[in-house]
């Protein structure tokens, strides 16, 4: 198992000022390169899985298999709107603030209800392993909602960044996936509709979904056992 860390989030030393999706994807290619690695069975959960999208269909010969967790094929209103919120609150330095509201919208009430003693901790967790800004030029740079604006300087693939993210985003992508994939998703997922889910997973070819009942957005934190069964058998099958 190889958990590679990506521009922009946690303690990674690559630069985050070209974090576009494309950016995202010529890292992998050359993250597989370093390791000898022609092909491998590729997870992706939230962020993570656009990536895996971009990367299945761009570079099929390098995806065995494709298993992504939380990813729309058009993210709805309310996922833009909180993700758009977690940028203005960056914007300005407020990583804590950010780290509150990424638990509170990603998880179930449930979760909420049961382990809200444990959110201050959650929180210092994600302050002490992250940093504002480098967030802030993820998010920015990534999202494709027009209401944030694009880093234009993200040169790496050709000179239009914009174009960039627009070829890699998830709904041109979908359909030029080719190898087994599965799609989990959950119904009370605020940041990643059901229903996008379920229209990510009609537009990519032979796609199986499967759904996490009584969960929001953390999948694999909220019930890993349940999520860690889906991706083994569907890895094993």
């Amino acid at each position: 198992l190889i958990i590679p860390e990506l521009r922009g989030q946690g303690n990674t030393s690559l630069d985050s000022k070209h974090c576009a999706i494309h950016q995202h994807v010529l890292d992998f290619t050359q993250f597989l390169s370093k390791l000898n690695l022609s092909a491998v069975d590729l997870i992706g959960f939230s962020f993570g899985g656009r990536v895996a999208i971009s990367v299945a269909a761009h570079y099929p010969s390098l995806v065995n298999k494709l298993s992504v967790t939380g990813v729309p094929y058009i993210r709805p209103a309310l996922g833009t709107m909180i993700i758009n919120s977690w940028a203005e609150l960056l914007s300005n330095g407020h990583l804590r603030d950010c780290a509150w509201s990424l638990l509170l919208n990603g998880y179930s009430p449930e979760f909420i209800e049961k382990h809200h003693q444990k959110f201050a901790c959650f929180v210092d967790m994600i302050v002490e392993s992250n940093d504002s800004q480098k967030l802030y030029n993820l998010i920015t740079q990534s999202n494709q909602s027009p209401s944030i604006s694009m880093d234009t300087d993200c040169t790496i693939i050709n000179s239009n960044s914009n174009n960039n993210n627009n070829n890699f985003s998830v709904s041109n992508c979908a359909k030029n996936i080719c190898c087994p994939t599965q799609i989990i998703g959950s119904r009370l997922d605020r940041i990643a509709s059901f229903d996008s889910v379920e229209e990510l997973a009609n537009h990519i070819p032979g796609a199986i979904l499967q759904e996490v009942s009584s969960v929001g957005h953390l999948i694999p934190f909220e019930k890993p056992g349940e999520w860690r069964r889906l991706v083994l058998s569907f890895l094993s099958s």
